[in-house]
């Protein structure tokens, strides 16, 4: 597993740069809640960005870590966690989420900045899809996590989560579920599951009508 490490704002003097662990899952004790111990770090890679807030892993077992304060998404080999390359954004683009879809593409989602969502190719380097939150119902991305089967899907920090098509960036559905949508996922039964931090539990989301369960 990977973890993006993130200080608060507030408190990280100008130029701190985050570290990024890598921990292996089957060393963590048995305890709530599992605290990995020094000997569960596999890897401890400093200075990869500022404030981080977002990992994904590529069918290569790359890392993509997304760097909010320097505007860009970082690639880290897996063996080694060394940087093999910088994705500058957008101007004003800050990642909030990333994930990878199923044809290999990096997918961000930026609350901030003219362009809130884009899509990263993995052979160029170029952000190859960009979207604003203008053309996406002016909804603003947080979380973000792709289904396997074309779509992407983004909480919103509001009552929305919504899709873009995989391909284009179209923007499709936006299901009214909640309050406060952040991080979402999908299970292998393709439902979507969205954190609300405002009602304090996970939402289950059907992606054909939308239709809410809370837990």
């Amino acid at each position: 597993a990977w973890v993006a490490m993130r200080d608060d704002l507030a408190s990280t003097p100008a130029g701190e740069w985050d570290n990024v662990i890598k921990i292996s899952g089957s060393c963590l004790p048995k305890i709530k809640p599992p605290t990995p111990t020094r000997e569960c770090i596999l890897l401890d890679i400093p200075k990869v960005g500022n404030t981080l807030r977002g990992a994904a892993v590529d069918a290569r077992g790359d890392v993509w870590i997304g760097s909010f304060g320097t505007e860009e998404v970082v690639l880290l080999d897996g063996p080694t966690g060394l940087v093999k390359a910088r994705v500058k954004l957008p101007t004003g683009s800050k990642p909030y989420g990333v994930a990878m879809d199923e044809n290999g593409y990096l997918w961000v989602a930026s609350r901030d900045g003219e362009i809130n969502v884009m899509r990263v190719d993995p052979v160029t380097l170029k952000v190859d899809i960009e979207r604003a939150s203008k053309d996406l119902g002016n909804h603003t991305p947080y979380g973000i996590t792709a289904d396997g089967k074309g779509g992407i899907w983004f909480g919103t920090y509001a009552a929305a989560i919504f899709r873009v098509d995989a391909a284009s960036g179209a923007f499709g559905v936006a299901y009214q579920v909640g309050s406060s949508t952040r991080g979402v996922a999908v299970d292998d039964a393709g439902y979507i599951w969205a954190a609300d931090s405002s009602l304090d539990m996970a939402l289950r989301v059907d992606p054909n009508d939308g239709t809410v369960q809370k837990f």
